[in-house]
């Protein structure tokens, strides 16, 4: 079998990211085709392409990760395994084609700018609106996006009816219960079991 060299920063979150994809096989899906279309928003240092890659080997997939540290892992990781049909643009998951301001940490914690307070490195990044990506079937859609999900969803949830299987983290606070409360009506109004 093939072996695949993998840079990262962080050993720990390294390894747990490897036992949620290549143990608990989270993003695990049953494809209905020999070229499943993955979009990966979130796409950190790259495994999640690597997974995908791995196991359904025909997929075509787009990444997208706006932390530029994290991005340059993904392109040097990318480069490394020498996939056909792996995509990933520097960009932000958003609810428009513009830009935003992004606290840019070289991790998993890297995330849009939601308050004016937050420590951190702040960036302008360039942003994709989900929305128009939906406009195909996708057999799978991964949304990790460190607390912009509720937003994208709200987004785009009339064009939710083209995706397949869907894995979306939730990242939010006790006092902001209604984000979740309303993700999940969007997934049970688009059928989502």
């Amino acid at each position: 079998s093939d072996l695949y060299k993998i840079a990262f920063r962080d050993g720990p979150v390294f390894l747990i990211s490897i036992n949620e994809l290549f143990i608990n096989e989270f993003y695990k899906f049953r494809a209905t085709s020999d070229q499943p279309r993955i979009i990966d928003c979130g796409s950190y240092i790259g495994t999640s392409i690597l997974y995908f890659k791995v196991n359904y080997p025909n997929s075509i997939v787009t990444g997208f990760e706006p932390d530029e540290t994290n991005y340059s892992l993904i392109k040097s990781n990318l480069e490394a395994w020498n996939f056909s049909n792996a995509t990933v643009k520097n960009a932000a998951i958003w609810v428009n084609n513009e830009t935003i301001s992004f606290n840019s940490k070289g991790s998993m914690a890297s995330r849009i700018e939601t308050t004016i307070n937050e420590e951190g490195n702040k960036k302008v990044v360039k942003c994709v609106r989900l929305k128009d990506l939906l406009n195909e079937e996708i057999d799978f859609l991964k949304i990790d996006i460190e607390g912009a999900e509720h937003a994208v969803l709200k987004d785009c949830s009339d064009n939710l009816f083209q995706v397949k299987n869907l894995f979306v983290e939730y990242h939010g606070t006790y006092s902001e219960m209604y984000k979740l409360n309303e993700i999940l009506d969007i997934l049970v109004r688009n059928k989502f079991k």
